[in-house]
């Protein structure tokens, strides 16, 4: 389970950065179902 998490994390944090050119370190925000967010920040 945590593996699919962490790969549909990384292929969502792929597209905003190809969107934004690769260069906005912007912040994916995920809802999961149990009320919980979690935050990830791009940097690269």
């Amino acid at each position: 389970m945590t593996n699919y998490l962490l790969l549909s994390i990384l292929k969502l944090s792929k597209r905003t950065k190809s969107k934004k050119g690769g260069t906005d370190h912007r912040k994916v925000i995920f809802r999961f179902p149990y009320n919980q967010m979690i935050i990830i920040e791009n940097r690269e």
